[in-house]
Formats: structure tokens, C-alpha cells, sequence
């Protein structure tokens, strides 16, 4: 629970470094809330989800790709329909690179 609270307070980070379990834990429980949401046909409250939850999970995003030894801009990768996806599920579950100084959050 400390990750998905350290996901909220860590919003505007952009600079720091995330683990594997920092990133997967918010990532996880944002995927169970939206369901919920959805299957409790609650389609307005799930937007509003989605909308609060946009730059924290960017945020956490970025952090997680520079902890593997990547740059931010292999987000785009997102934009290939599957095998992007796919390449980029393999970039944010690889370990974390040696520590460059940068603090982890």
C-alpha cells in the first residue's frame, strides 16, 4: 500500500527513480478500480478515475523507465498497436539499472 500512496504523493516527479514493485503495485490497482468501476456500470466515476489518475501514472511511468536504464521517449513505443505494448511491458519489468544517484521513490 505505501507504493500506491507514494504513486499519489509522487504526481509531479518526473525526475527520480521507481521500482519494479513501485510501478506495478499503482498500475495493478488502477486496473482493478477502473474494472470495478466499469462493471458497477459507474461509466462517469471511472472517466473521472482515469482523468485524476493521467499524470501520476505518467509520472510513475517515466520514473520506472529511467530506473530500467531507458529515456522517457520509449513511452512512444505505446503507440504501436500490440507489439508496442508488448515491448513496452518488457521495458518497465526489467531489473533496475545500477544506482547513478538519482533518488528512488
Amino acid at each position: 500500500m505505501q507504493e500506491y500512496i507514494a504513486y499519489w504523493k509522487n504526481f509531479s516527479d518526473f525526475s527520480s527513480r521507481t521500482t519494479r514493485r513501485g510501478y506495478w503495485i499503482p498500475v495493478l490497482i488502477n486496473a482493478v478500480l477502473s474494472g470495478l468501476l466499469v462493471r458497477m456500470e459507474l461509466n462517469s466515476f471511472q472517466s473521472i478515475f482515469s482523468l485524476l489518475s493521467f499524470i501520476p501514472t505518467l509520472s510513475v511511468s517515466v520514473r520506472r523507465l529511467r530506473d530500467a536504464g531507458h529515456t522517457w521517449k520509449w513511452m512512444f513505443i505505446n503507440f504501436v498497436p500490440i507489439i508496442g505494448w508488448i515491448w513496452y511491458i518488457i521495458l518497465v519489468a526489467q531489473p533496475s539499472e545500477p544506482d547513478d544517484g538519482t533518488p528512488v521513490v
